[in-house]
């Protein structure tokens, strides 16, 4: 094996391992669908499986380290370096959004729970009986 092919693998192992992260946060919560997801983890497609876990996050109040994990397998992927050159938003840049917005929510606001879901305070947004997931 190359040098270059073991730093690639070294690089998707890194980055699986921020993205398992990420996932195990839903993990926990009801009524997220997490199928897709492990479909493009075990395919592989860390990119896909980023954009979903950035989907699936983006209505819940996530703890930081869900925010973090998602925005190092980003920069993993270096898919930063292109967010700047696109005209429309990426899943990269609504990670970015939302790891500031966590930064800061926690730095503020010392009895925020870690995981608490923003449709728990705010339940008549999504039904009881729906199901978050990827599409």
């Amino acid at each position: 094996m190359t040098d270059d092919r073991e730093a690639l693998q070294a690089s998707w192992s890194q980055t699986r391992e921020h993205l398992d992260a990420a996932r195990a946060h839903l993990t926990r919560l009801p009524d997220i669908d997490l199928s897709a997801t492990l479909e493009f983890l075990v395919h592989n497609e860390l990119g896909l499986a980023f954009d979903c876990l950035v989907d699936l996050g983006e209505d819940l109040d996530l703890p930081l380290s869900f925010w973090q994990h998602l925005d190092r397998a980003a920069r993993a992927m270096r898919l930063y370096s292109d967010a700047l050159h696109r005209p429309h938003l990426t899943a990269a840049d609504f990670c970015r959004r939302h790891l500031a917005a966590a930064s800061e929510q926690e730095s503020s606001d010392p009895a925020h729970l870690p995981g608490q879901s923003t449709s728990e305070a705010a339940g008549a947004s999504r039904s009881r009986d729906s199901v978050l997931r990827c599409d």
